[in-house]
């Protein structure tokens, strides 16, 4: 073993001016090539992956607006949107006086006589929409009416009323045999902005 490391090392020291030169240029290389990828192509691949994910997120962006526009312009899709936000707002009332005062026009208009309404006290709900804090208000109404007429103020209050109103419980009675018009108890909560 002794013999073939003096060769090596032996083997090494011959070694002619023009091969001592290709080593060393090899060393710079190597080198030069760890100091590449360390500072250059390392920071360089890190910017390009993080600059991708970027572009996808931005390209995610543009799937979502290209879903919202369906191909209409940005402006008038805006313009839209800016419409839906206030239809939707106005279906918060302000005042309470105001609810029950459609809530009772309501009423008439369907051929239903109202005996009373009682608002019970606004509680805030602890969430906000648009920037509005929303509260309940319950409101109880004592009528009278037959029920086609019944119907009809339900179905207004559901899908045409001014305002966002839930029907909360509804009792019906019926006033006898041969008499048409029922007594009715209807509780229902209107949401308020504030």
């Amino acid at each position: 073993m002794n013999l073939k490391m003096k060769r090596i090392d032996i083997g090494l020291g011959k070694l002619t001016q023009e091969q001592k030169k290709i080593i060393a240029g090899g060393i710079i290389a190597l080198i030069t090539l760890a100091l590449f990828i360390v500072f250059i192509y390392g920071p360089q691949s890190r910017k390009f992956a993080e600059a991708k994910r970027s572009l996808e997120d931005v390209e995610a962006q543009i799937d979502e607006i290209m879903n919202i526009t369906k191909g209409r312009e940005l402006p008038e899709v805006a313009r839209d949107l800016r419409a839906e936000f206030t239809r939707l707002k106005e279906k918060f009332a302000a005042e309470e006086d105001d609810i029950v005062y459609q809530l009772a026009e309501s009423a008439k208009k369907a051929g239903i006589e109202v005996k009373n309404i009682d608002p019970a006290e606004s509680r805030p709900l602890g969430i906000s929409v648009a920037g509005y804090a929303v509260a309940e208000l319950p409101i109880t109404i004592e009528m009278s009416c037959d029920y086609r007429a019944l119907g009809e103020y339900l179905d207004m209050l559901s899908n045409k009323f001014k305002y966002l109103i839930r029907v909360k419980d509804l009792s019906v009675n019926g006033r006898g045999r041969g008499r048409p018009d029922l007594g009715i108890v209807l509780h229902v909560k209107a949401f308020l902005s504030q």
